[in-house]
């Protein structure tokens, strides 16, 4: 999970894409759950800067 220091650091995750990732853990997997239009255009510009997303 991204610490709130880390996203106070960052300009280039707005803070509103936070609460739109879901965890569920059931049994050993763990289901990510992205809420539709969560991710903005944005995101999808930054896809080859690997290091500033390479954890999503």
């Amino acid at each position: 999970m991204i610490k709130k220091s880390e996203t106070e650091k960052s300009s280039r995750i707005p803070k509103a894409l936070l609460p739109t990732f879901t965890v569920k853990l059931e049994g050993q997997n763990i289901n990510f759950s992205i809420e539709k239009n969560a991710i903005p255009q944005s995101m999808e510009d930054l896809k080859d800067e690997k290091p500033t997303i390479q954890a999503i």
